[in-house]
C-alpha cells in the first residue's frame, strides 16, 4: 500500500468479536499532504461470506459433475459451433481404446479413423443439432485396434441464457452387446422360421390356450397362415380320424405341465391327412411357473408308410415260411395222389365202368388245381425258382386277350390301351401273366352288375422318392402294367390289407386270400413297385411297375421243344429217391409202366447203399431234394464219386436254397417240380438221357 499508493480487491479474513473467521475483500489507498507525505490510509472492508460459499458450491457441484461425468459408461463429448471437438469423457477413451484424448481437442469432430461410411451419419446428425434439433443414431465404429463398437449417440444443442446455441452436447452408448443380443435373436428367428419343423408356441394361462407363435415350417407343413392360427386352439388341424387317445395325451400333458410326443393324424387346410409327430415341452420362468408350451410338428406320413411296408414284408416273409412248409407236404401229397389216379387210369384204360373213371378223372382235376395253389403259395413265399426271359407286355396282354374275355361276363367291356414301342421286361412271364389274371379275375369280381374293366401299358420314369418304400426297387425307366374297373371300389381300411395274405372280402369258398399277395410278392421279387389306387363306389386300378430289360435280346427259337409223343420210355436204370413212400412207390411204378428199370430207395442212406450194391450202370439219378439226414444235392455229389457218368434230375415242391450251392459251383442243375404236369417227367427223363453232356457232376 505505502509502496504502490493503493490496493484493491485484497482477500483476507478477519477475526470477528464473536471469534469466527470472516472472509473479506479489502480495497484501500493512503492520503498524502501537499508535500507528499502520507497523512493516513483509508480502507474498505466487503464481506464476501456468501460469495465464498457459492464459490464453494460451485467447486463441489463442478466436481461432482466432472466425477459424474468420467465415471459415466456414456461418453460425453462437447463439441462447438465450428464442429471442433472440446470435451471428451474418459468412458471414451476405454471405449475407443485410445490412451489420450489430448491429441484430438480441437480436431474436427468425428476424429478421421472413423470410416466415412460412419461419419457421414454422425455429420448429419450433428448439423441438425446446430440447427437446433435434438437427434440420435445408431452407428458401428472401429475402435483403434479394428474391433466393431456401436453406439446410439444423442445430439442435444447447448443454449445460453439467451437462448443461442453456444455448443452441442453428444452422449454416446454403448450398445455392442444390445446389438449382438439383437443379431442373435434374429440369428434364432431365422433359423426358426427356416426349419423344416413346424413350430408352435401355445399360451397355457389364457383361455382355449390359444397359439401365439408359428413358424414358416408349420405353414408349409399345414397350409395354414401364421394369421389363420394366431389365437386359436390348435384342434382345429384335428379331423375324423385323429386319435382321441393320442390328443388326451396331450392334454394331460399339458395340465400336468410335462413334455411328451404322440404321433396322431391330423388335417392340412386342404382338408388332406398326415401323420403328425408332435413334441411338446413346457416352458417355464425363473420361479417353475409352466408359461407357454412349445410344439415341434413333423411331418412322419412316409416314416410310417415305410414302417407300415416293412412289417407287412416281414409279415408276409413269416406266412410264406409257413406257405413254403405247407407246399413242400401237400406237393408230396399231390404227387401220390396223382400218381395213383394216373396208374390206375393208365394200367385200367378202357376197362373201367364209367363210373369209376369219372371220379378218378375228378381226383386228377382236384389234384391239378391243388398243384396250382401250392405254386401261387410257392410263388408268394419266393421258393418257386423263377424262369427269368425277355418278353414285350404288349404281348403278353395280346395273347391272354381271349381268356379274360372268356373269364369276364357278357356284362363287362374289355378294353386295352397299349402304348406302343415298350422295351421289353425281362422277369418271370408265367408269374407276370398269372398277376395280371389275377387282377382280372379280382376286377371282375368287383363288377358283379356289369362294367369295364381297361388294360392300359406305358413307359414311366420313377425317381428315388417314389421307389423309396421298395426295398429291391432302384430308379429308372419302368414298364407300366394298369388294371382298371368301374366296380364298387374298396374303403381305406380292405385298402391297407389288401395285400395280406389269405386276406379275402369274397364270400367263404370264393376265393383263396392268396391272389393278391401271390400278386405282391410275383412283382416285388422282380423289382418291381405294385400301387392300389380305391374309393368306395368309383372303382379300383392297380398299377404295376416292372424294371425294363437293360439289354434287350433275340428271342431265338427253342431247337429242344418237341412234342410229348417224341419222348417215349425207355430201358435204361434209375435210381428214384424219396423220403416219402407214397410219393416213391408212385414214381417207380410210372416208370416201370414206361419200360425203365428202377432202383427204389426211401432216403438218401437207403440210396447208397442200393447204388454200392448194384452191379450195373445206373444211368440216371432221381432224387427228391429236400430230405433227412442227407438232402440231394449232397447225395448226387456222394453217388457221383462213384459213378461219373450219371446224370441227375432233382424234384422237389421247392429247392432253391438247396441247388444255390450248385449254381454257385458252376453246376447246370436239371429241376423238375412236384408234381410235375402230364407228361414232363418222361419228357425231362428223356432229354437228360439223351443229352451228349452230363448235367450236374
Amino acid at each position: 500500500l505505502v509502496k504502490d499508493g493503493s490496493v484493491s480487491n485484497l482477500e483476507k479474513s478477519l477475526l470477528a468479536k464473536s471469534g469466527d473467521r470472516i472472509p473479506v475483500l479489502l480495497s484501500g489507498s493512503v492520503m498524502r499532504d501537499d508535500e507528499d507525505n502520507i497523512r493516513g490510509i483509508v480502507c474498505l472492508a466487503l464481506d464476501i461470506t456468501e460469495r465464498k460459499r457459492a464459490e464453494k458450491a460451485l467447486r463441489d457441484s463442478e466436481i461432482k459433475s466432472r466425477t459424474l461425468l468420467e465415471s459415466s459408461p456414456v461418453c460425453n463429448k462437447i463439441i462447438d459451433l465450428d464442429s471442433r471437438l472440446q470435451y471428451m469423457s474418459a468412458a471414451g477413451l476405454k471405449q475407443l481404446k485410445i490412451p489420450d484424448i489430448e491429441p484430438y481437442y480441437g480436431r474436427t469432430y468425428p476424429p478421421d479413423f472413423y470410416p466415412e461410411s460412419m461419419r457421414a451419419p454422425l455429420i448429419e446428425h450433428l448439423e441438425r443439432a446446430k440447427s437446433g434439433e435434438t437427434s440420435s443414431v445408431e452407428t458401428p465404429v472401429h475402435d483403434t485396434e479394428g474391433c466393431e463398437v456401436w453406439y446410439h449417440t444423442t445430439f442435444v444443442p447447448a443454449r445460453d441464457d439467451d437462448g443461442r446455441i453456444k455448443y452441442v452436447i453428444a452422449s454416446s452408448v454403448d450398445i455392442t452387446e444390445r446389438k449382438k443380443a439383437e443379431r442373435e435373436l434374429l440369428l434364432r428367428d431365422r433359423a426358426v422360421n427356416t426349419a423344416t419343423e413346424g413350430i408352435s408356441i401355445t399360451d397355457p394361462n389364457q383361455p382355449g390356450h390359444p397359439a401365439i407363435f408359428v413358424n414358416q415350417g408349420f405353414e408349409h407343413l399345414t397350409g395354414y397362415s401364421a394369421e389363420e392360427v394366431l389365437g386359436r386352439n390348435m384342434r382345429l388341424l384335428q379331423g375324423p380320424d385323429t386319435d382321441p387317445e393320442a390328443v388326451d395325451r396331450m392334454r394331460r400333458a399339458i395340465a400336468q405341465g410335462e413334455s411328451t410326443t404322440v404321433e396322431l393324424q391330423n388335417y392340412r387346410k386342404d382338408g388332406s391327412p398326415f401323420w403328425n409327430r408332435i413334441a411338446l415341452t413346457p416352458v417355464r420362468d425363473d420361479l417353475g411357473a409352466v408359461t407357454h408350451f412349445i410344439g415341434i410338428h413333423a411331418d412322419v406320413t412316409e416314416q410310417r408308410l415305410v414302417e407300415e411296408q416293412l412289417r407287412h414284408t416281414q409279415k408276409m416273409e413269416a406266412v410264406g415260411q409257413l406257405a413254403a412248409g405247407v407246399a413242400h407236404e401237400f406237393n408230396n401229397l399231390l404227387f401220390g395222389i396223382l400218381g395213383s389216379a394216373e396208374i390206375i387210369l393208365a394200367t385200367q384204360e378202357g376197362e373201367l365202368p364209367e363210373h369209376l373213371e369219372r371220379p378218378l378223372r375228378d381226383i386228377k382235376k382236384c389234384g391239378r388245381r391243388g398243384a396250382t395253389l401250392t405254386k401261387q403259395l410257392l410263388s408268394f413265399a419266393r421258393k418257386k425258382k423263377p424262369e427269368i426271359s425277355q418278353f414285350d407286355i404288349n404281348q403278353v396282354v395280346g395273347e391272354l386277350d381271349g381268356v379274360i374275355q372268356r373269364m369276364i361276363t357278357e356284362t363287362i367291356t374289355l378294353e386295352t390301351d397299349l402304348a406302343p414301342d415298350l422295351p421289353p421286361l425281362e422277369a418271370d412271364r408265367g408269374e407276370i401273366e398269372q398277376a395280371l389274371l389275377n387282377l382280372a379275375r379280382n376286377a371282375r369280381d368287383a363288377m358283379p352288375d356289369g362294367g369295364k374293366l381297361t388294360i392300359r401299358t406305358a413307359i414311366e420314369q420313377l425317381d428315388e422318392a417314389r421307389v423309396s418304400t421298395y426295398p429291391l426297387a432302384g430308379p429308372g425307366p419302368y414298364v407300366q402294367l394298369s388294371v382298371a374297373d368301374t366296380g364298387c371300389g374298396m374303403p381305406a381300411e380292405t385298402v391297407k390289407r389288401i395285400f395280406e395274405p389269405f386276406f379275402t372280402t369274397k364270400p367263404v369258398g370264393k376265393g383263396t386270400g392268396l391272389g393278391l399277395s401271390t400278386v405282391f410278392a410275383d412283382v416285388t421279387k422282380h423289382g418291381g413297385i405294385i400301387e392300389v389306387d380305391s374309393h368306395e363306389g368309383e372303382g379300383t386300378t392297380f398299377h404295376i411297375y416292372l424294371p425294363s430289360a437293360e439289354q434287350p435280346v433275340d428271342a431265338g427259337s427253342d431247337d429242344a421243344a418237341r412234342s410229348a409223343d417224341a419222348y417215349p420210355g425207355g430201358t435204361e436204370t434209375i435210381l428214384v429217391v424219396d423220403d416219402d413212400e407214397v410219393v416213391l412207390d408212385s414214381g417207380v411204378f410210372l416208370l416201370e409202366m414206361r419200360g425203365y428199370n428202377v432202383i427204389r430207395a426211401l432216403g438218401a442212406p437207403e440210396a447208397i447203399e442200393a447204388a454200392t450194391a448194384h452191379d450195373g450202370p445206373i444211368d440216371l439219378l432221381l432224387t427228391d431234394v429236400t430230405m433227412p439226414e442227407m438232402n440231394g444235392w449232397e447225395l448226387s455229389k456222394k453217388l457221383i464219386a462213384q459213378r461219373s457218368n450219371m446224370k441227375v434230375i432233382f424234384m422237389s415242391g421247392y429247392a432253391e436254397d438247396v441247388l444255390k450251392a450248385g449254381a454257385a459251383e458252376g453246376e447246370r442243375i436239371e429241376f423238375l417240380e412236384k408234381p410235375p404236369e402230364g407228361d414232363s417227367l418222361f419228357r425231362r427223363i428223356r432229354e437228360v438221357l439223351d443229352a451228349t453232356t452230363r448235367p450236374a457232376s
